[in-house]
């Protein structure tokens, strides 16, 4: 087996060379970082990446999808080693494709075994591509007879009771609840038309506490025909695939594939081919989008692009006052109707601000975006973000809380194949715990189950001020309104009926994630920056501080100041400081790792949190930030500027509380401002 070990810890890469070695594992090579990584993996793709979730410079999230992004290396099993438990960490590794995520420290000698078993896992998982239900289905059919047989024990115990028994009722009604919300979502219809029938029996007969002669005979007639109605589906004319077909199993692919085909962050911006009359100009903007990573070249001529195809993707920036017709634009990009360049290559115009001519030439030939000259290289950046996104969003988080296991794995295979990350809890009681530990921005909640209700769950958690925005749906075959209106009452959003259609289950829960998502964004997200506000930041760091402490990594914090904004506000207004301010937020998102949080302490002051980073490396780092950051040309009525940032640094465990190392780190940035600006200091503890 060929394995390939990534991590920037030489003590950790001789380790795991030795234990793959000891375990009769001879092809075993070893990288110090992730660019090294990419290069080693293109030229002999490994069978299994084993790389560290928070390398220097190119992390191991940003490595995997750069490798996921080549063909030769695209199948590669990745498994993760990681001391963050965070789950934005969590989900960024799942997202990611891993087939295993291994926290450290861990014990050498049962690494290889570990790898081992992952990779079994993951070549069942691929066998069974083609259908993923197929065990859980399975499972069901299986487990019916049993489950139908249980019933009828239920109903002849209650049946031929001298008295009504509340224990024996409750249970009957709850496993025929069971059946009535599960058994047309794996193929079985009858089974669900009988036990809904005969679950509004047992309803009926529960308001009086007892059974009158009709109650029972239809009970009966009932249950009888619930039992005949096991038979598998195929035999009875209807087969299961074509039942989870017709309930919306193309939908699940489309949201599944569309999910998949989302842009997610990449390592590497694209690179802007120039197309300028004004070649000073050009060179100008090209100098300027290189501190934005942006590699930028100038072509002589639209037939050049063609020169360019090589490059996987790359931005066409037009200048109006360049020779072009639309249509040699649409031909050069691959036709009229468009064609495989298009994609890879959008177009943004630059031109004047109220020329309609060209902004129509520009629409004509199906350009992504016009942009007003003269140009500035934040502008163009933010412009490719939108046509070529490099901070996308976490997968949508779930958790489902369903006595029936069967169905509840049912529902968190679906949501997964829809690319959200689900959680699963079958004892109501738990979940209180599974929120505090998922932080769902969405939950599942059945209505029927035993202990305590779904209603009950409902109210318990929004007892907690933290989960106010959190959306509740209920999974439930109850359709009187009543029942809904309790549910409403206790702080549910919406309903889906059992047995519920996968289409419609992936898209309410998928638009109900995206407006919780939003809610709590606008709630800790900054407007202008996009990036986290006061409270936020300092809930981060306390909460990235107790993680440090509970597993013994370091942490550094900085705190960093625009200098002299107030003259920037004061000469050039303040939408030019609005700018600077929106130019740093991205040059932080753009260079820090997944694992760090930067957000805007207040005014023109911002925090950034580095996990796992020893003091000095995160000196560094800012340093390297702020040389960046000076070097940057900002316009505003005609006129360009420059502006710079000092920063003051600290860390833990040197500063062992989120208080003292947000004070020293503001001692060590006053320290830097006093100093004459534009400079990094570190906390001398």
């Amino acid at each position: 087996m060929r394995i390939l070990c990534v991590d920037d810890d030489p003590s950790m890469r001789a380790v795991l060379c030795l234990a793959f070695e000891r375990a009769g594992d001879d092809q075993v090579r070893a990288c110090a970082s992730g660019e090294e990584a990419l290069i080693e993996a293109r030229r002999s793709p490994p069978d299994v990446l084993l790389i560290d979730f928070s390398l220097g410079g190119m992390d191991g999230v940003s490595t995997v999808r750069a490798l996921r992004e080549s063909p030769e290396t695209a199948r590669v099993n990745v498994i993760f080693l990681t001391a963050n438990r965070d789950r934005f960490a969590v989900d960024a590794m799942r997202a990611a494709g891993a087939v295993d995520i291994i926290a450290k420290p861990f014990q050498p000698g049962a690494i290889a075994g570990r790898v081992k078993r992952a990779l079994e896992s993951a070549g069942c998982a691929s066998r069974e591509a083609e259908d993923p239900l197929a065990g859980l289905r399975r499972k069901y059919a299986a487990a019916l007879p049993g489950r139908i047989a249980l019933v009828s024990r239920l109903w002849r115990t209650a049946r031929n009771a001298a008295a009504w028994d509340d224990a024996v009722v409750d249970e009957l009604t709850r496993e025929v609840h069971r059946l009535s919300g599960s058994g047309a979502t794996w193929g079985f219809p009858d089974v669900t038309a009988h036990a809904q029938h005969a679950e509004r029996l047992l309803g009926s007969a529960a308001r009086s506490r007892a059974f009158s002669d009709a109650e029972r005979r239809a009970l009966d007639e009932r249950l009888a025909l619930l039992a005949a109605a096991q038979a598998a589906p195929r035999e009875r004319g209807v087969s299961v695939e074509s039942k989870l077909t017709l309930a919306g199993g193309a939908d699940i692919e489309r949201e599944s594939a569309a999910r998949r085909e989302a842009p997610h962050p990449t390592h590497g911006a694209p690179p802007v081919l120039l197309l300028a009359a004004d070649a000073e100009g050009a060179r100008s903007l090209a100098d300027q989008l290189e501190h934005f990573g942006h590699g930028a070249m100038i072509v002589p001529s639209l037939e050049h692009v063609r020169e360019h195809a090589g490059i996987e993707r790359a931005v066409l920036l037009v200048d109006h006052a360049f020779p072009w017709q639309p249509a040699d634009v649409r031909r050069v990009l691959g036709g009229e109707n468009g064609g495989p360049d298009a994609d890879r290559y959008p177009v943004l115009f630059a031109g004047p601000a109220d020329d309609f001519a060209v902004r129509l030439a520009a629409a004509r030939s199906g350009s992504a975006a016009y942009l007003t000259k003269p140009l500035n290289a934040h502008a163009v950046a933010e412009a490719i973000d939108v046509v070529f996104p490099q901070f996308s969003p976490s997968p949508y988080r779930v958790l489902i809380v369903d006595d029936d296991e069967a169905l509840a794995a049912f529902h968190t295979r679906l949501l997964t194949q829809a690319g959200m990350s689900v959680s699963a809890v079958v004892d109501p009681a738990r979940a209180l715990d599974a929120v505090a530990e998922a932080a769902p921005e969405v939950i599942l909640l059945d209505l029927v189950m035993p202990g305590c209700d779904g209603l009950e769950v409902a109210a318990v958690i929004r007892q907690h001020a933290a989960y106010i925005g959190t959306s509740i749906v209920f999974l439930t075959t109850e359709s009187a309104a009543e029942t809904r209106l309790a549910a409403l009452r206790e702080g549910g959003d919406d309903f889906i009926t059992k047995p519920v259609d996968p289409s419609a289950l992936v898209s309410m829960v998928a638009s109900r994630a995206k407006r919780a998502r939003s809610l709590q964004d606008s709630v800790s997200r900054d407007g202008l920056t996009g990036l986290l506000k006061h409270t936020a930041i300092k809930e981060h760091l306390a909460a990235e501080v107790s993680r440090g402490r509970r597993d013994g990594a370091p942490l550094s914090y900085a705190l960093i100041d625009v200098d002299h904004f107030k003259s920037v506000n004061d000469r050039f207004g303040h939408p030019a400081g609005d700018r600077v301010l929106r130019c740093l937020a991205r040059l932080l998102r753009q260079r820090l790792r997944a694992t760090d949080v930067a957000g805007r302490y207040g005014g023109e002051e911002f925090a950034v949190i580095l996990p796992g980073t020893p003091l000095q490396a995160a000196a560094d780092l800012i340093d390297a930030l702020r040389d960046r950051f000076s070097r940057l040309a900002h316009r505003a009525d005609g006129a360009e500027f420059q502006t710079t940032f000092s920063a003051g640094l600290a860390s833990f465990p040197v500063r062992n509380d989120a208080e003292t190392l947000n004070a020293a780190a503001d001692a060590s940035l006053y320290r830097a401002k006093r100093g004459g600006r534009n400079r990094v200091e570190i906390d001398g503890g």
